[in-house]
């Protein structure tokens, strides 16, 4: 290779690595315009940014104070499902985990008892069923 295409070739290297710097500094300032931070935040920056406008819409959809953190939010979701799982199983609202899964543990237990030994669970067994139908 001659020292003319050599140097051409650097020349093109150079442009495109012009190119994609300008291309990554377009896509940092877009994400700091979109996420609400100067042009000229950094991606730490604009990585704070992002996750404090996160935990504000969540914490807002969830009719929590704005302030909430990622910890409080989890506890809050986490005790709603368990209480929303509690209120299916007929279970009281402040049921630990182990309590409800020992609750759904029974109730299959007892379905496929019934499926089992063939019984129609509350209607009382297959034989008491056919004499009642009679």
């Amino acid at each position: 290779m001659t020292d003319r295409q050599e140097q051409d070739r650097e020349n093109k290297a150079q442009g495109w690595d012009s190119i994609f710097e300008q291309i990554k500094e377009q896509i940092r300032r877009d994400a700091a315009h979109t996420v609400g931070a100067d042009d000229g935040a950094d991606w730490e920056e604009i990585g704070r940014q992002s996750d404090d406008a996160a935990r504000k819409k969540i914490s807002r959809a969830l009719d929590m104070e704005a302030g909430s953190n990622w910890e409080e939010i989890g506890a809050h979701v986490e005790c709603s499902v368990r209480c929303s799982i509690a209120d299916i199983l007929g279970a009281q609202p402040d049921s630990d985990w182990k309590t409800l899964g020992q609750m759904v543990e029974k109730e299959i237990d007892d379905f496929l008892e019934d499926i089992l030994h063939g019984r129609r669970g509350e209607r009382g067994t297959r034989d008491e069923q056919t004499r009642h139908d009679e």
